[in-house]
């Protein structure tokens, strides 16, 4: 029998979060002792600049939002009814933490189906859609710029190369990731995983199609090195046993500062703490793409990342 949510077993919890600590400060001791010894943490791999521009990435702006206008229109009447059934009840959660939309989904129905189809969204086509577009295409042609400049302005030679694409690619990925301090309703956050899901597997096909066919980008270019696979994920998963705890802890001291700012009626109540450390999970992608210029650590750590909100927020809720 399962234990009621808050009454695990003490000394299992214990064990739990000494692993997780252990498992956290092993890769900052290397870390650690790499820059002690002054050798670079990972090292920079340099390739050609990506082979597209403006043009290329304002057309797969365009198809996500247009698709995913299309998509939205053609999914809500036919699972609208099946929402309302499923999702309609009420959130059994009151922590204002996990009131993110998938969690309210789990919060309602924390089935294997739900947390199934949650996983799918979540764990499988959000990191590849999400790092193919921000890392790939926007860091990418941000990097080709960058290069220009700093051949042009030698004072910028001295700041860490891709530095400025970094910065810039998380901001807009942090800005994409806002919401409001406040609970979602389960229906509009079923059609929005349902639409999100699809619209990112769309434009994934779309972009890799057109960046192939149109720029003429090679595998390389789209940040995969068969050979580099099974390494690369193993970076990804270092990367994650350093930042994932990191990034909750900031979270938490950014929400504590959040909702004592709200208290003394400093900031509107509808701010959300989540940009701020979503932008740090965001250069940490960045400062993995940008070193080896390949994908795959950063969708291995951005799957590290949701799988362990997903994980936590289906033990939090399930019964």
């Amino acid at each position: 029998m399962n234990d009621p949510p808050g009454q695990q077993d003490p000394a299992w919890m214990a064990t739990m979060s000494f692993l997780i600590l252990v498992a956290t400060l092993a890769p900052w001791v290397w870390i650690v002792r790499r820059l002690i010894a002054r050798r670079p943490i990972l090292p920079y791999q340099p390739r050609r600049s990506v082979p597209w521009g403006a043009l290329e990435l304002g057309m797969v702006v365009v198809f996500l939002f247009g698709v995913s206008s299309l998509v939205f229109l053609a999914e809500q009447p036919l699972l609208d009814g099946w929402a309302k059934a499923q999702y309609g009840g009420e959130p059994r959660i009151s922590d204002p933490e996990l009131q993110h939309g998938l969690v309210v989904v789990l919060a309602v129905d924390p089935s294997l189906p739900t947390l199934a189809m949650c996983f799918l969204s979540a764990v499988v086509i959000a990191p590849v859609a999400e790092e193919f577009f921000f890392r790939l295409l926007v860091q990418g042609w941000l990097e080709k710029w960058e290069r220009r400049f700093r051949r042009r302005i030698p004072g910028l030679r001295r700041l860490l190369p891709g530095l400025f694409s970094i910065l810039v690619s998380s901001a807009i990925f942090a800005q994409g990731h806002y919401r409001e301090a406040k609970p979602p309703d389960p229906v509009q956050s079923f059609h929005a995983m349902v639409v999100t899901s699809l619209v990112y597997s769309l434009t994934v096909l779309f972009g890799v199609a057109l960046l192939r066919v149109f720029s003429g980008a090679t595998l390389q270019d789209l940040g995969f090195v068969p050979a580099r696979f099974w390494a690369d994920v193993r970076t990804g998963l270092v990367a994650a046993l350093a930042v994932i705890a990191p990034v909750y802890l900031l979270h938490n001291l950014c929400y504590a500062l959040v909702r004592h700012l709200v208290e003394r009626s400093v900031l509107p109540a509808q701010v959300a703490a989540d940009p701020v450390p979503i932008f740090f999970l965001a250069a940490a992608l960045g400062l993995l793409y940008c070193r080896t210029h390949r994908i795959v650590p950063a969708i291995t750590l951005h799957v590290a990342f949701n799988l362990s909100g997903l994980l936590m927020a289906w033990f939090a809720v399930h019964p």
